[in-house]
């Protein structure tokens, strides 16, 4: 009869064990961020510039292809919806007829788990923006 009532028990204490003992991995966003790079090829040198806050980026500018770019309070709100820990920065020779060389931001918010929320901003030598 006890066999019965331990183990139910039992089953319960071994369930809430790992959540008692483990810690909790926690975001550190960036506040300001620069990141420059030479570039590859024939992008030249990238710039690249911004600021978060409670409610998203307050600011985001590049300078790339000879040119500085920031984007608009609509282009902002949205990279709106989390605050993001991760920067990757790529380049594409690209057509002309495409918009030319691009430069690629990729925004994303992580932890040592995987990636949870990413955004993609896009940069093209004619200076139009796009973000995904």
């Amino acid at each position: 009869m006890h066999r019965i009532i331990l183990l139910p028990l039992f089953v319960a204490l071994i369930s809430i064990a790992p959540l008692a003992s483990a810690s909790k991995e926690g975001l550190l966003i960036f506040e300001s961020f620069r990141v420059e790079s030479l570039g590859i090829g024939d992008s030249g040198p990238v710039v690249l510039s911004g600021r978060q806050n409670p409610d998203g980026f307050a600011s985001l500018k590049i300078n790339a292809f000879g040119k500085t770019l920031a984007l608009t309070e609509l282009q902002l709100k949205k990279l709106k919806g989390g605050h993001l820990n991760g920067l990757q920065l790529s380049y594409e020779h690209g057509y002309t007829e495409l918009g030319g060389r691009t430069i690629y931001v990729r925004f994303s918010k992580g932890f040592t788990s995987g990636i949870t929320e990413a955004r993609l901003v896009t940069i093209t030598e004619d200076g139009a923006i796009a973000i995904r």
